[in-house]
């Protein structure tokens, strides 16, 4: 590229957008206490994904939408998945602390009573918080790039 560059001064190059910003997220995602809140993150939703009753229950609940899980391929998807569950955070609260589900079997196992303890850990939702804020720029940016509407360099250079 740079060869051309020489030869052909007139060409202009500029890298993948969107391949930039899933590096950047890569590297977050890779940063020990993002790794562990991923962790914890996923802990919640496998628990809460692996049974018929907290599904329920939050489905029952008002204006509730469902709770997204981090895929494999993606970096972004990680940091989707803890935005996802910080939204919820209060209907997780209230259903983890109500008596039907202290009346419920699998929250007495290992598993429930950690997820538990993580959905009522002010720190880990905080952390969620923190992370959501300095991702989301990054996270609407690359929703752009990534878009095949209408180019999307301009807003880039823009912003």
């Amino acid at each position: 590229i740079w060869l051309l560059n020489e030869k052909y001064g007139n060409i202009c190059w500029s890298p993948c957008a969107a391949h930039c910003l899933n590096l950047i997220l890569q590297d977050i995602s890779k940063m020990p206490h993002v790794v562990d809140l991923a962790r914890r993150g996923s802990h919640v939703t496998k628990f809460l994904y692996n049974h018929k009753w907290p599904l329920g229950w939050l489905r029952n609940r008002p204006g509730c939408t469902e709770i997204l899980r981090p895929g494999e391929t993606r970096f972004a998807t990680t940091f989707i998945a803890l935005k996802s569950l910080h939204d919820h955070k209060l209907d997780l609260q209230a259903m983890v602390t109500s008596s039907e589900f202290h009346g419920w079997r699998p929250s007495r196992s290992t598993r429930g009573k950690t997820a538990k303890d993580i959905i009522l850990d002010s720190r880990f939702w905080n952390d969620c918080l923190v992370i959501v804020k300095i991702v989301g720029p990054l996270m609407r940016l690359l929703r752009i790039v990534d878009s095949d509407e209408k180019p999307a360099l301009g807003y880039v250079y823009e912003g």
